[in-house]
């Protein structure tokens, strides 16, 4: 009787597992469409001008990234400067994004003023005025950081530069410090009308997953989808 029931268990085990082979295989099936080739890079496009190497699964493991545990296990939004209405539910809407998409508990914290950003981490660019990202990342940013924050994204509305020899960038991140920024300055046109909202919206949600990715050590991708 033991041994029947044990085989009968066996066998129910075996079809569970081949259940759950075929629900990942067409899981992986269904979400395959939303893969986007990479093209070919061309004038203005960051892997253009820059050479970097592909980022194997060995290479991962051995950069030893952030890791999520039982102590730090949080991310956290930081937005810097004046948001109209429709860049603030932005903001909302990319917590509620960046939640789903790392499972990870996404908070929002406290605005800050732009004026806690001195003067020689400012510079007049292209007729308006720019933060330096590496100080807003590694000083407003990290200021009150949470005991257990494993990340923390600051969302600034003022154009971004990472140094003297760039014209802008959209956002800056440490693989290390798990601190970051980015800018919707050129997401939309000013004020943020409905006809916008869409476009620039999307545009965040990338470039906020994109700077968050990097904080977790991913590169860039190299490599087309086959």
């Amino acid at each position: 009787m033991k041994r029947a029931i044990y085989s009968l268990l066996v066998y129910l085990f075996i079809i569970v597992a081949l259940a759950s082979c075929n629900n990942n295989s067409s899981y992986f099936s269904a979400v395959a469409k939303n893969d986007i080739p990479l093209k070919k890079t061309q004038k203005g496009d960051w892997l253009f001008n820059h050479q970097e190497r592909i980022q194997t699964l060995a290479n991962y493991h051995n950069s030893h990234p952030l890791t999520p545990n039982k102590i730090l296990k949080t991310i956290y939004l930081k937005p810097i400067g004046e948001f109209s209405v429709h860049e603030w539910k932005q903001i909302q809407l990319t917590r509620e994004y960046l939640e789903k998409f790392f499972q990870l508990n996404t908070v929002l914290l406290p605005k800050v003023n732009n004026n806690i950003v001195p003067p020689h981490a400012r510079r007049i660019s292209q007729q308006h005025e720019q933060l330096l990202a590496t100080y807003i990342r590694d000083t407003v940013v990290a200021v009150g950081r949470p005991k257990d924050a494993i990340a923390i994204l600051g969302i600034t509305e003022m154009d971004l530069f990472p140094n003297d020899k760039w014209n802008f960038v959209f956002g800056l991140a440490s693989y290390e410090k798990g601190l970051a920024v980015n800018s919707i300055y050129r997401f939309h046109k000013k004020p943020l009308a409905n006809e916008q909202f869409n476009l620039s919206l999307e545009r965040l949600l990338k470039t906020a997953s994109h700077e968050i990715g990097h904080m977790f050590g991913l590169t860039h991708v190299l490599k087309p989808i086959a």
